[in-house]
C-alpha cells in the first residue's frame, strides 16, 4: 500500500472530538436516559455529516461508543496535521446558575485564531438555541488544549445538570439545528482562511 501523509491528500484536515465515551461516560443528563458520552457522539457524528466542504477532509477521534485516552485523541489531530481541532463536551455543575452554553480556547500558540472560533460559534448557537452564552474561557490547562499543534476550541453544549438546558438537549431536532448552526459558523470563519 502506498501510505501517504494526510496533507499530501487533502488540502484542509478537521478533527472533530467527542468527548469522553466507553466506560467514561462523563456527566449524567437530569433529563432523559442518556449520558454525556451519548449527546458528544451524537452531535459529533450530526457535524460530520453536515460538513461537505470542497478541500476539506473530516476526522472524528471515535465514531462509536468506545474509550479514547486523551492523548490518544490529541495525538491523532496532531498526527494528521489538522488545521483545526474541536472537542464536543457537555457541561455539569452543582451550582444553580449552571445553565448555558461555554466556549474554552487554546490561548498560547494560535490564540487569537482559537479565540475568534471559539467567539463565532458561541454567537452563533445562543442566537440559533436561546441557549445562554457564557462566553470564553482560556482553556490552556485542559490536557488536549494545551497539547493540540493547531487552532483548538473544546465547546460546552449546555448543562446536563439543568433542567431546561437538559430538556433542550434531549430533542433531536434541537440538536440537529446545534450541528447546523455550528456547521455554518465553522465554515464561515475556515473557508475565510482558504
Amino acid at each position: 500500500l502506498d501510505c501517504k501523509r494526510p496533507k499530501d491528500v487533502y488540502e484542509h484536515i478537521l478533527v472533530l472530538d467527542p468527548g469522553h465515551g466507553g466506560t467514561d461516560t462523563g456527566s449524567d443528563a437530569c433529563v432523559g436516559n442518556w449520558e454525556e458520552k451519548d449527546y458528544n457522539l451524537d452531535f459529533v457524528l450530526r457535524l460530520e455529516k453536515q460538513i461537505q466542504w470542497d478541500g476539506w477532509k473530516v476526522y472524528c477521534t471515535r465514531m462509536d461508543d468506545r474509550q479514547v485516552s486523551l492523548s490518544d485523541r490529541v495525538n491523532f489531530a496532531n498526527e494528521v496535521e489538522a488545521d483545526y481541532f474541536v472537542s464536543i463536551h457537555c457541561n455539569s455543575t452543582d451550582e444553580i446558575e449552571g445553565t448555558g452554553l461555554e466556549a474554552l480556547y487554546k490561548s498560547n500558540t494560535y490564540k487569537a485564531e482559537s479565540k475568534d472560533l471559539a467567539a463565532e460559534c458561541m454567537k452563533e448557537l445562543s442566537m440559533a438555541t436561546g441557549l445562554k452564552n457564557r462566553d470564553l474561557l482560556d482553556g490552556q490547562e485542559i490536557y488536549i488544549i494545551r497539547k493540540a499543534n493547531m487552532p483548538t476550541v473544546l465547546l460546552e453544549m449546555g448543562f446536563l445538570t439543568d433542567p431546561k438546558d437538559a430538556a433542550y438537549l434531549s430533542k433531536s431536532e434541537n440538536r440537529e439545528k446545534m450541528m447546523k448552526t455550528l456547521s455554518n459558523a465553522l465554515k464561515s470563519k475556515f473557508t475565510k482562511k482558504g
